[in-house]
């Protein structure tokens, strides 16, 4: 397969990724609530010893919890750790750092990053969050958060260190 035929495939993947991501970020936004309404959890099972109620944080951040060290003085709460591996593979950004389409740094190789991590990773978050080169923004998943983009961002560039 020729390199230009790779990086017009990479592009019309990425275009298309992003045009489903827009028309599936463009719902109705009464329609989408309504829904989180209909299935919102009706009630709570309190076990004695647990924290319930609405001060207890969800299941989600209190099962993550234990496995983030708290950072900061005691007052800070710990936030549980976004996994940027899981993200990176569901949100479409193996599309194209797996193979390098359209000059995407490579997960995993440390050539293709020459000049990237030298920038900082500030630098390196504004560019996937705004769009750098060919990669459109949030790598043209709008649904991303800007945190969840940076765990992505952290979890490839701890694959090249």
């Amino acid at each position: 397969m020729s390199k230009t035929f790779a990086q017009v495939m990479g592009i019309l993947m990425t275009l298309s990724l992003f045009s489903v991501n827009v028309a599936l970020a463009s719902e109705n936004e009464a329609e989408r609530q309504a829904i989180i309404e209909r299935i919102a959890p009706t009630g709570q099972l309190c076990v004695q010893g647990q924290a319930c109620g609405p001060d207890a944080p969800p299941p989600e951040v209190a099962a993550s919890e234990a496995d983030t060290p708290e950072a900061g003085t005691p007052e800070e709460e710990a936030l549980p750790r976004l996994d940027g591996e899981a993200l990176y593979s569901s949100a479409g950004c193996a599309a194209c750092h797996r193979s390098g389409i359209a000059g995407a740094p490579v997960l995993g190789d440390s050539a293709s990053w020459v000049g990237y991590l030298d920038k900082g990773m500030e630098t390196l978050y504004e560019g996937a969050i705004r769009g750098i080169g060919a990669m459109p923004a949030r790598g043209g998943n709008p649904r991303l958060s800007d945190e969840e983009i940076e765990a992505i961002v952290d979890y490839m560039v701890e694959q090249v260190e």
